[in-house]
């Protein structure tokens, strides 16, 4: 995910006109949570948005992009559409790992042309590569795996890893929009402001350990993990609670889509610099999911947690780790992402 993270100085709120940004402001309700309805709205909008529309053409589909206030495209809708497009160029499977490039920053304003190579269809895997690309520049690739859930009793099975947290804990953690919302003067454009603190995040997200993104720790104050829980509980109001490979489809391009949301920010949380700092660079170079059960990651039954570390960090990079886990400690899956994390030069 490419993001300039001068989000309190945000270039795009410059150019808006006085009356566009208070008409803007006025929209934002700061003292207020979103209503039902305003949460069904946005899962709505976030299931259409992440469909996309195959062109005239062999293979090629187009996409939109939802402008978040970061002046970026931001990394998990790319990741979401792509899969879709997978999804798209195969029958009754879903996808089961992923590794994806990021290139360039994508301009939100454009739309995204994906072409998708078809590399094989086996009995049991078919493997795609899809490019993206906008105005015939190349921004991100991406190759994934897709398969059937083999099931069974006679399968070899283990479980290693065993969640940090308990997810029976889960409604007694606030809310991301709840620790942010009496800061909301900090987020100086209207979209920004929509996704943290309004209706514009579809997404119920817990941070377990937060720290605010404006100020810097003492250096070693905190460790390099970050667990979130989350969930989509208005999604049922808007899509159908049934099991479908469909609906296990949707899950996954909607998890691919939240799993780079903070993600490389977990390596930053051992040094003193604010998260939002003008001084700081960050940006995703890679990004892999592996779905280890691909029919079971739902986020509208219950929450899902995300455990993300970092296991080092050095000469410009960051390396960062997460695992998903459901309410029964099953590792739904696992994901890894290598950034650039550095001072502006």
């Amino acid at each position: 995910m490419f993001m300039s993270y001068r989000l309190v100085d945000e270039e795009g709120s410059e150019q808006r006109t006085k009356k566009e940004e208070t008409q803007a402001k006025s929209q934002v309700r700061s003292d207020a949570k979103p209503t039902a309805y305003e949460i069904a709205a946005s899962n709505s909008k976030l299931v259409e948005h992440l469909r996309t529309v195959k062109l005239d053409g062999e293979d090629v589909y187009r996409g939109s992009s939802l402008n978040l206030g970061w002046g970026r495209v931001y990394g998990g809708q790319t990741l979401a559409q792509a899969m879709d497009v997978c999804l798209q160029s195969t029958k009754d499977r879903l996808v089961q790992s992923l590794n994806a490039y990021f290139v360039k920053p994508g301009n939100v304003e454009l739309p995204i042309d994906y072409h998708v190579t078809k590399l094989s269809d086996g009995k049991s895997l078919s493997m795609r590569t899809v490019t993206a690309s906008q105005k015939g520049q190349i921004i991100f690739t991406m190759t994934a795996s897709l398969g059937d859930d083999q099931s069974s009793s006679q399968q070899i099975y283990h479980q290693q890893s065993q969640a940090p947290q308990t997810i029976t804990s889960a409604p007694l953690v606030p809310t991301l929009q709840e620790r942010l919302e009496p800061h909301s003067d900090r987020m100086k454009n209207y979209e920004l402001r929509r996704t943290y603190v309004n209706e514009g995040n579809p997404f119920d997200f817990r941070p377990v350990h937060f720290f605010p993104m404006w100020l810097a720790p003492k250096a070693n104050q905190l460790k390099p993990q970050l667990s979130t829980y989350i969930a989509m509980p208005a999604l049922s109001q808007v899509y159908p609670q049934e099991e479908s490979l469909h609906t296990a489809g949707l899950h996954a391009k909607l998890f691919a889509y939240a799993s780079d949301f903070n993600f490389l920010a977990t390596a930053l949380r051992p040094h003193p610099i604010a998260n939002w700092s003008p001084k700081l660079q960050m940006a995703t170079i890679s990004h892999s999911l592996i779905f280890h059960r691909p029919a079971d990651t739902r986020l509208d039954k219950d929450f899902l947690l995300y455990a993300k570390s970092s296991p080092i960090a050095r000469a410009g990079r960051a390396f960062v780790l997460g695992e998903v886990f459901d309410n029964q400690g099953r590792l739904l899956l696992s994901a890894s992402q290598e950034g650039i994390l550095r001072f502006r030069r």
